[in-house]
């Protein structure tokens, strides 16, 4: 992952070419796509134009491997999708489970943190951060995300279920 973080305009003019969205010689070209991502008009997934249905079949292997208790490398894979398409909140919830299961807890709440960017009307990013707060000791934390959680919920039937968890365990923590 930090591969990705780490390539220069360089890298990033090769990988167009090499995938056909730009032809080679056009840094004009490429000079639009890398302005197009910065702006967050287009993802890296649309950019390497992958389809859908290979980042979706991604996610099920990810998935799996995620079932089988393999966090580590569904870690990886989910943790590439996000890299390729920063607006899918479920890669965003998925790399932050994996990261809560291998004790990882802060980069799990910047995962959920993200997640509940991508979808700012789920819930469930936010009762999974306050999770992962109360397993690294930070109470306060997690009361204030409970309450993001119940927030963001509001009337919403769908959400009644995770709405009334989050109120009791904000009972709980604020108790004790």
């Amino acid at each position: 992952m930090n591969a990705a973080v780490d390539m220069t305009e360089t890298d990033i003019r090769n990988a167009l070419v090499k995938t056909g969205r730009v032809p080679e010689g056009d840094p004009d070209g490429v000079a639009a796509v890398i302005a197009r991502l910065a702006s967050g008009e287009i993802t890296m997934r649309e950019a390497q134009g992958i389809p859908t249905a290979e980042v979706e079949a991604a996610y099920a292997r990810g998935f799996g491997r995620f079932q089988a208790g393999r966090y580590e490398e569904a870690e990886k894979i989910f943790g590439y999708l996000c890299l390729l398409d920063q607006n899918v909140a479920k890669y965003w919830s998925a790399l932050g489970a994996c990261r809560f299961n291998l004790g990882a807890y802060a980069p799990a709440v910047v995962a959920y943190g993200m997640a509940s960017n991508a979808d700012p009307d789920d819930p469930k990013p936010h009762f999974r951060a306050a999770e992962a707060f109360l397993k690294s000791g930070e109470t306060e934390l997690a009361a204030r995300a409970l309450q993001a959680s119940i927030d963001v919920a509001g009337s919403h039937a769908q959400h009644a279920g995770l709405k009334a968890k989050a109120h009791g365990l904000l009972d709980v923590i604020t108790d004790s």
